[in-house]
């Protein structure tokens, strides 16, 4: 069940209202900023729509939560194919996806116990039985680095046939969705982490951001040298996919200059900012 969340709505006799809500959901904090000329109620629904569509996500995908579908597949899929939801497969198979186009940068097998590169490949989809199953053992699928992006997508279709044009979704200031326009202007401005001199303007894309916010911090793993990239170091991509913006943007923070020439050359990028 969904928890609670605050809200502001402020009234506009233009009939141009502002709706602001946040709550907690998939680890992190969810701000979202409706503008429109819907009233209280409906935006109050949107936002329980909203948080259900993340909690379901995070049930289906959440790496650490032993009773998510994900780890029932990392837990059995190498004994028998695992018929799983349609979210589940289409992530995989975006992964998959990704992986290849990333060159291997992006790779959502790196924490499993005997990985080696090209390890995705014994990962086999059936489209007609929606089944999951490992070629080998001891693969482990983790999919922290692309959910927040997926969520993104679903969420913009979601608003889409709710008809709402103007809204800003922002998932821990690291995946960003903006649809339409804000009060005051075209685009919706957002900083690009803090201390940054960037501001980028923002109209039905996804910004995302992957990297380290100071020296300390080492989270992501590199598939060509199995070890944490360190230094503070972000970039972020503004792409019109979510789940692409993610993938991109941690391939990108891993690859060498060749690779990411490579990568660039062939993929849908908006921009890219890198501090």
């Amino acid at each position: 069940m969904s928890s609670p969340f605050n809200h502001i709505f402020k009234d506009s006799p233009s009939g141009d209202h502002l709706f602001y809500a946040w709550f907690s959901s998939m680890h992190t904090r969810i701000d979202l900023i409706f503008y429109g000329k819907e009233n209280e109620d409906f935006y109050l629904a949107t936002t329980q729509s909203i948080q259900q569509i993340l909690d379901n996500l995070e049930q289906t995908g959440n790496y650490f939560d032993p009773s998510s579908e994900l780890s029932l597949i990392n837990r059995m899929a190498n004994i028998k194919p695992i018929q799983v939801s349609n979210h589940l497969y289409h992530i995989i198979k975006l992964c998959q996806t990704f992986n290849t186009q990333t060159l291997g940068c992006f790779d959502i097998a790196i924490n499993s116990p005997d990985y080696e590169q090209g390890l995705l490949d014994a990962v086999l989809l059936s489209e007609e039985s929606h089944t999951v199953f490992f070629e080998k053992a001891n693969i482990l699928l983790d999919l922290s680095g692309i959910l927040k992006g997926y969520a993104l997508d679903c969420v913009r279709d979601y608003l889409v046939s709710e008809h709402i044009s103007n809204a800003l979704i922002n998932m821990g200031n690291s995946s960003v969705l903006a649809l339409g326009d804000q009060p005051h202007g075209k685009g919706w401005k957002i900083d690009f982490q803090h201390g940054s001199d960037h501001t980028i303007v923002l109209h039905d894309e996804c910004l995302t951001t992957s990297g380290n916010n100071t020296n300390e911090r080492k989270h992501i793993i590199s598939p060509f040298t199995h070890s944490y990239v360190e230094g503070k170091r972000e970039i972020a991509v503004v792409t019109e996919s979510g789940a692409l913006g993610e993938a991109l943007s941690t391939g990108l923070f891993v690859a060498n200059v060749a690779q990411r020439m490579s990568i660039l050359e062939h993929l849908p990028i908006h921009a890219i900012y890198e501090q």
